[in-house]
């Protein structure tokens, strides 16, 4: 992996788990076989007898909830003369009430060495049950029927009936098949109830906040309604519920009316009194702010830390506060810890990113660690001030952890408000050196619209050994609408990536007096130093006013025969001024617990 070109992959703005995903099987169509045709061609010449000469099929009744799923089995009763060697039926249902109707093999079929095909249609479901032998399918349960209803799902009973059914001996003549079809009997949903709202009560003027809901009675599609009307809600489970507020909700004082209906056939729960009281003369406003860490930039097995944290309501109204050191915005893998204010107690997160470790409380005994670092508990402790939090950390990172890596910090306030993630400050755990290698930059954290910044490369075969130099200014490591910027050794060449990340601007010589500018940044060369292994690459640059925000400075070096190669490494952090001027912010995380950041794989291809 090298230095790249970034253009093809984006970093998603926001922490959010990463999970699995799974394509959806294609439908089998059934194509004409010896089995099927023959079926087809005997189906309409198939008595239906009184008394019982063939198989017969019957499927079981069940019942389920409006937009739930219900597993009804499939018999085969045959006498011993007449057991078949394939079936075929069809299965029809009314869809206004019924999404689908789905088969699986069932233990007759299987212990056949029997296979079922089916095609889905709206209303019905044909299935044929063959396979490229003679055995006979024994009685028993021939098949899993799931029937998946409607949310909106309305007649009391549904009925499922079975038709156009066939069957074949071994031999191939057919078998007159009897058929009986079931019904589904539809649950009412429960009648809600609420319990309590957290909050309860909020000032006039305030945010949009998530209300919690909780009581019994709930189910998928169950709706909080505010003051009559129904409000957008997430389902937890049969006593909680989660609505989005917004801050027009709460504009003016009073009590307003909470409520939660099911759905249809569903009834509504009492109302609950949520109160909004009168606005205070002065309610400060804003989300809490990560401001930084010190040391921000370094390198060591060890080192004491202090991460500052900052609410406009007071450092008491911080719920949680995040930090997360790793190469990417990765929770797995990583040194990441969430601090509670309010109970004084350290977690750190498991290897795998999905866990809290037992609690650590400050200036205390005992400690925390994971493969990734460690955290002592004495030597470590809180102090606040104001509207600012310390978090004093008495941090150590193991070897496996080499490498260069980002601190990431986040905080949380008790009404729910998120500053995201902000990478401020960079950290180098000692490792196996590479050459070439990306040594560093200075300054390696400030902020500003403009700043000359001196950037160092490494190559153990001498600086003339180095090739390309990349130089990369983001808040993510993304070539696209970034400050992108490759340096050619032996041509004393500087290129600027055009704001798409696909190709580059004109070449021009380093101290040529001229500049390169793309939407994000303007560059013009300072300076270069070479000497023995080491080059030093002095360039002055002006950040545009919509290049605002805190970024990550990456940097990568690659060697004149182009075959080794130093890898994208996290080397600095900086901050656009106007965006601590604007009092701009990220949009925030949709989930924002300490149990786990988002996963992110970065492989960017190509490269310049």
């Amino acid at each position: 992996m090298g230095p790249t070109k970034l253009g093809r992959r984006r970093i998603p703005d926001r922490p959010n788990y990463v999970g699995r995903r799974h394509s959806r099987p294609a439908m089998m169509r059934i194509r004409p076989s010896r089995w099927s045709v023959m079926l087809a061609i005997l189906a309409a010449g198939s008595p239906i007898l009184g008394a019982q000469s063939g198989p017969a099929l019957s499927l079981d009744s069940g019942s389920a909830a409006p937009g739930g799923t219900v597993s009804l089995d499939m018999h085969l009763v045959s006498p011993a003369s007449s057991l078949p060697a394939a079936l075929e039926w069809t299965v029809s249902y009314p869809p206004g009430d019924v999404i689908s109707v789905n088969m699986a093999a069932g233990a007759g079929l299987m212990a056949a060495d029997k296979t079922i095909a089916c095609n889905a249609a709206s209303g019905s479901t044909i299935c044929l049950a063959y396979g490229i032998n003679a055995n006979w399918i024994a009685n028993g349960v021939v098949a899993v029927v799931t029937v998946t209803l409607s949310a909106t799902a309305g007649d009391s009973i549904i009925p499922l009936s079975m038709g156009n059914t066939s069957a074949a001996a071994a031999d191939g003549s057919a078998l007159p098949v009897q058929a009986t079809g079931t019904q589904i009997l539809l649950q009412s949903n429960p009648t809600p109830a609420v319990a309590s709202l957290s909050p309860s009560t909020i000032p006039a003027g305030a945010a949009a906040f998530t209300l919690l809901v909780t009581g019994s009675g709930f189910v998928p599609g169950s709706v909080v309604n505010w003051n009559g009307s129904a409000r957008p809600t997430s389902f937890i489970d049969s006593t909680g519920l989660q609505a989005a507020i917004s801050a027009s909700d709460v504009g003016s004082a009073g009590t307003v009316p909470v409520s939660v209906s099911n759905p249809a056939p569903g009834v509504s729960s009492a109302s609950f009194p949520f109160t909004v009281t009168g606005s205070p003369a002065t309610v400060p406003s804003g989300p809490p702010s990560p401001l930084g860490v010190v040391p921000a930039a370094g390198n060591g097995f060890g080192q004491p830390m202090t991460f500052t944290f900052s609410d406009p309501r007071g450092w008491a109204d911080l719920n949680v506060v995040n930090i997360l050191i790793n190469d990417a915005l990765d929770g797995r893998q990583a040194c990441y810890l969430a601090f509670n204010p309010s109970l004084n107690v350290l977690y750190l997160v498991n290897d795998a990113g999905s866990a809290l470790l037992p609690e650590l409380t400050l200036n205390g005994a005992g400690g925390l660690g994971n493969s990734q670092c460690s955290v002592k508990g004495a030597g470590s402790a809180v102090t606040s001030n104001g509207t600012d939090l310390n978090l004093n950390l008495n941090l150590s990172f193991s070897a496996s952890f080499a490498g260069n890596k980002v601190l990431y910090l986040a905080a949380r306030d008790l009404e729910g408000n998120n500053s995201g993630w902000q990478p401020l400050g960079t950290w180098e755990v000692p490792g196996t050196p590479t050459t070439p290698a990306a040594g560093g930059v200075s300054p390696a954290r400030g902020l500003g619209s403009t700043q000359t910044f001196a950037f160092t490369f490494t190559d153990g075969k001498g600086y003339q050994d180095l090739g390309i130099v990349d130089i990369l200014i983001n808040s993510g490591l993304d070539g696209r609408h970034a400050c992108y910027i490759a340096y050619s050794q032996p041509d004393g060449l500087l290129f600027l990536v055009d704001d798409s990340g696909t190709a580059l601007l004109p070449a021009m010589a380093l101290n040529s007096g001229g500049s390169l500018t793309n939407s994000q940044c303007s560059v013009s060369g300072a300076g270069l130093a070479g000497g023995g292994t080491t080059l030093v690459l002095t360039l002055n640059l002006s950040f545009s006013a919509s290049f605002s925000g805190d970024m990550v400075i990456y940097l990568a070096a690659r060697d004149l025969g182009d075959v080794n190669n130093s890898g994208w490494q996290p080397m600095g952090t900086w901050t656009a001024e106007p965006y601590k001027l604007a009092g701009r912010r990220p949009d925030p995380p949709e989930s924002h617990h300490p149990a786990g950041a988002q996963s992110v794989a970065v492989d960017p291809v190509g490269r310049f």
